[in-house]
């Protein structure tokens, strides 16, 4: 007897249209003769074309979210990884099959406690997006993040925004010392400016007794 057969197939009605279609049997033989063909035809159009739809909107969104610039990760409402695409596998440094089906805070136990967490933990408790910039110190990198709420669990889209915060902060430094040297000067001018007044102030008794002596002598020589 051979072994039993089970096949999905496209088959032709007479009036022309394709019908998917399942077949389930079974074939004996004898010497290298079928004897006997049994088994049964189930009409499965509906279904097949229902998971072929499901599947290419499967295969659309993957095409999506892997050709994003964002990294994206998909957690369900126990914090399983359900999605880890190619950018989160870049900017994490863990692939895809190393993170799908496992529990996110036991892979990162590191951030608990973190903005990160405690940002997806309000996310998912009060059903609204969570839009923040975060800091992770184990990889010494900046993320803006977003997370989105579902039924399913939570969506979570993040980039690398530690060229942008580095500049923010040489910016911030840069403006800092600027404001000092500006500071600095100002003292220096006002100080400047008490000692010309001072200056000035001594200087002046010093010429009257000079123009004063002058002019005595002046007096002196024309009575003379």
């Amino acid at each position: 007897m051979a072994p039993p057969f089970d096949l999905e197939l496209i088959v032709v009605t007479a009036k022309g249209n394709e019908l998917w279609v399942r077949l389930l049997g079974d074939v004996e033989i004898d010497n290298g003769v079928t004897t006997k063909l049994f088994g049964s035809i189930q009409d499965i159009d509906v279904i097949k074309k229902a998971e072929i739809a499901a599947l290419e909107a499967f295969n659309e969104k993957n095409q999506i979210l892997e050709s994003i610039d964002d990294a994206f990760i998909a957690l369900d409402n126990n914090w399983i990884v359900t999605y880890w695409n190619k950018e989160a596998e870049k900017l994490l440094g863990r692939s895809k099959d190393e993170m799908l089906g496992q529990l996110i805070w036991e892979v990162y136990s590191d951030v608990i406690d973190s903005d990160f967490y405690r940002n997806y933990h309000d996310a998912v408790a009060d059903g609204k997006p969570r839009l923040f910039e975060a800091y992770y110190d184990t990889i010494d990198k900046w993320f803006e993040v977003s997370a989105y709420p579902s039924n399913a669990g939570l969506s979570i889209y993040f980039k690398n925004i530690t060229e942008r915060k580095n500049s923010e902060k040489q910016l911030t430094e840069l403006n800092y010392k600027l404001q000092k040297q500006a500071k600095d000067l100002s003292i220096s001018n006002s100080e400047l400016e008490q000692f010309a007044y001072v200056a000035s102030h001594d200087l002046q008794e010093p010429l009257r007794m000079v123009t004063g002596f002058f002019l005595s002598s002046r007096k002196v020589q024309i009575t003379n």
